[in-house]
């Protein structure tokens, strides 16, 4: 026999954000900081392989050939601009 799900749950309420000896406690503030320390780990060139920065440069040299003829509903009001 299955449960019924409520899919309902309280909110979780972030109060603070402890970085090194600093304390954030506005919210906005609190998310910036988040998303700058994912930012960092995401984009650090750390994390590459070595042989990553060659494909890199192989693939934005590539030219893009799109099939502007096919007949998609979603693609018609940029066909037709």
């Amino acid at each position: 026999m299955m449960s019924k799900i409520s899919g309902k749950r309280s909110p979780v309420i972030v109060k603070h954000l402890q970085v090194g000896d600093k304390e954030i406690t506005i919210v906005t503030d609190i998310a910036d900081t988040l998303a700058e320390s994912f930012s960092e780990q995401t984009s650090s060139d750390i994390h590459y392989s070595t042989k990553f920065p060659s494909h890199e440069a192989h693939a934005g040299r590539q030219i893009l050939k799109l099939n502007l003829h096919n007949m998609e509903t979603y693609n018609s009001s940029f066909l037709y601009v």
